[in-house]
Formats: structure tokens, sequence, C-alpha cells
């Protein structure tokens, strides 16, 4: 299609995947979710300088990320989704 941009300048992130899950419980906790894109910065400007992007799940105020990047950087790091209550 001449009109949709080639693959590598498409956003891809991983809450547009579509993934099976094991029990509806699990796809209605993620349904009432925020995605968030985030900055952090400290206080002399050079030590954690990140850009984030996660989730926030309202139902039991609980923040997930999943992806971080340093600023000025085209790489992307995945962070593994770490179970609750662990």
């Amino acid at each position: 299609d001449s009109k949709t941009a080639p693959l590598r300048f498409r956003k891809r992130t991983l809450h547009e995947t579509k993934i099976r899950t094991h029990s509806t419980l699990t796809e209605n906790m993620l349904s009432h979710k925020v995605q968030f894109d985030g900055r952090i910065i400290s206080r002399n400007g050079h030590d954690a300088c990140r850009e984030l992007v996660g989730f926030f799940f309202a139902h039991d105020q609980s923040l997930t990320i999943y992806e971080y990047r340093q600023f000025g950087k085209n790489r992307t790091s995945v962070l593994p989704f770490i179970q609750k209550n662990t």
C-alpha cells in the first residue's frame, strides 16, 4: 500500500501486540489500564535521564514500566513484565 509508512517508521510498542491470556481475570485487569509516557530527570540533570513507557492499573494503583531509553538515544530497552505480589 503506497499510503502506509514503511515498518521501520511506524511506532511499534508492546501494548499493540495481541496476547492470548490464560484467564479472563488477566484480560479484565489489562483492559482497565492507562498507557503513559514519562521522563525521569535527576537533580543534577545527568544521572538518570530516561524516557519511560508503561501502564498504570487504576484498580490496584500499581505501575508497570516496560520500555525505557536514554534521552537522545534511538535504542529502546525493554523490561520484562514483573508479576504483582512477588
